[in-house]
């Protein structure tokens, strides 16, 4: 059997190597890089696309925000025939942004767009008043530790005055 040679992977990865025998059959955009950082939310709104909805969902900052994409998707992607795509979204949804939004969050199994439009609408009061307990918490404990500090600071120098 003959030995598969993979060194002419090495010669098509690199763009300049075969621009020339190529030219006629690559569109002249080889790639486009998007930094959608710099995409302002005003101009992605008014674009009916999965990427557009891809990038203000990236975006989003407030659960208010992710909704309003949610609810665009919903009927953007209303065909029997972008099926897939809402799947693919609702993983994405499941697997990548709401793990980094919302860290350590149990997230229910929700299977369609609407699903998961309904559990946010749900979730985002429970998460808040969450966010607000551990943010008391922590504040209750920020404050007895700084308290015990002074103190421990006014014990101090009040036994260096006695002596």
């Amino acid at each position: 059997m003959a030995e598969h040679d993979p060194s002419y992977k090495l010669l098509f990865s690199h763009r300049d190597l075969v621009a020339d025998l190529i030219r006629d059959f690559v569109h002249e955009d080889w790639d486009l890089l998007l930094d959608e950082q710099r995409l302002a939310d005003t101009e992605l709104a008014g674009q009916r696309n999965a990427a557009a909805a891809l990038f203000r969902l990236e975006n989003s900052r407030r659960p208010e925000d992710i909704e309003r994409v949610l609810a665009s998707l919903i009927d953007w992607l209303a065909a029997p025939e972008q099926g897939s795509l809402r799947r693919a979204f609702v993983v994405w949804l499941k697997r990548v942004l709401l793990p980094a939004r919302v860290p350590g969050a149990e997230l229910p199994n929700v299977n369609t767009l609407q699903e998961m439009r309904a559990m946010l609408a749900e979730r985002v009061k429970t998460w808040t008043e969450e966010w607000k307990q551990q943010g008391l918490e922590q504040g209750i404990k920020e404050g007895i530790k700084e308290g015990i500090k002074e103190g421990l600071s006014r014990g101090q120098a009040k036994l260096l005055r006695r002596f």
